[in-house]
């Protein structure tokens, strides 16, 4: 069996893409072990406008294989041409995707019609034998109004499919002595007045600051607003995880990914929401989150008691899984 994955994280700049890669793959394991993949990247051109028309090796293997998995982050959006444009997919190079799964895949722009060109587009790669797993209700509204009801199913993000009831109640209630702090260094996502006044009530609430750095630009950011403390860096995921299982640390900030790799990683967590990301996580999941513009708020919610229960859409995540080859087979010898 032959399974390309298209990789979210090769040529990203933000680490919450490593995060969700990890997590998709850990669901279907049972089938990459079992089978030869190839990886290409979606945030880069992976060929030349011209072998698009030769019938080289390498497109012969991604028109012909079994399975073929776009693996999650917010790729999804309602013009394809004026979005950031992580995602290198135009009419020549579709011919990649042709008969693409969507694996834990959320949108990148909110509540806009969908222009034709990317009605286009989506309706000629996307597989139709199989049910497409997307992470909110936004996404599922988007694409059923060209694909059909039916054709797509919210199961959530991949990453909080491991945060079952005996995972979350093994997460802390009460406050930590440290705290790992995230921001958001994108332009068209900070708001210096308010993560400003973030960082000050942290700084004044726990004795040690750890700042993850989930993209290239967050720590310029995060160096550019006034500290009353040092901060201790973090890089690397496998840094990060090691912090989180080994340190006395809540987890507050507005990058969503950081916050639920530390709860995988059983750290009490407050996610600052400043898109509906976010926002979608907690109406769809219960994710413990505060409002960028209620940050007066916080340190009441951090001496308080946070529990963590998140809410799986346990029905939606076998539905999704129970297509796949190997990956079926495991769901029905564990029922």
């Amino acid at each position: 069996m032959n399974v390309t994955i298209l990789d979210t994280t090769i040529g990203s700049t933000d680490r919450g893409d490593d995060i969700v890669l990890q997590n998709c793959e850990k669901a279907i394991q049972p089938l990459i072990d079992n089978s030869f993949s190839m990886r290409f990247a979606t945030h880069l051109l992976n060929f030349r406008f011209y072998q698009y028309f030769r019938n080289g090796m390498k497109l012969q293997y991604t028109d012909s294989c079994d399975y073929k998995f776009i693996m999650g982050t917010n790729l999804l959006t309602s013009d394809i041409i004026s979005t950031r444009g992580q995602w290198m997919i135009g009419p020549v190079s579709k011919r990649l995707y042709k008969d693409s799964i969507l694996f834990g895949v959320g949108t990148t722009q909110d509540n806009k019609k969908v222009t034709p060109l990317t009605k286009y587009i989506y309706k000629n790669i996307l597989r139709k034998d199989i049910i497409h797993s997307v992470r909110d209700a936004q996404s599922v509204h988007m694409l059923e109004g060209f694909l059909g009801k039916g054709a797509v199913v919210d199961t959530g993000c991949p990453t909080l499919w491991g945060l079952t009831p005996k995972v979350c109640d093994r997460i802390p209630i009460k406050k930590a002595r440290d705290v790992i702090v995230t921001l958001s260094g994108y332009a068209d996502q900070q708001d210096p007045v308010q993560d400003q006044k973030m960082i000050s009530i942290l700084e004044r609430e726990y004795e040690h600051i750890y700042f993850w750095a989930q993209t290239s630009v967050d720590v310029s950011y995060y160096n550019s607003l006034r500290h009353s403390k040092d901060a201790t860096i973090i890089y690397s995921l496998k840094n990060y995880a090691l912090l989180c299982e080994n340190a006395n640390v809540d987890y507050v900030g507005t990058r969503l990914h950081g916050g639920i790799y530390a709860m995988q990683h059983g750290v009490r967590t407050l996610v600052v929401e400043i898109d509906h990301r976010a926002r979608g996580f907690r109406e769809s999941n219960h994710i413990n989150t505060i409002e960028r513009n209620k940050i007066d708020e916080l340190p009441d919610i951090l001496n308080g008691n946070i529990k963590t229960e998140i809410i799986l859409k346990e029905r939606e995540i076998k539905e999704f899984l129970s297509q796949i080859p190997f990956v079926k087979e495991q769901i029905s010898m564990m029922e």
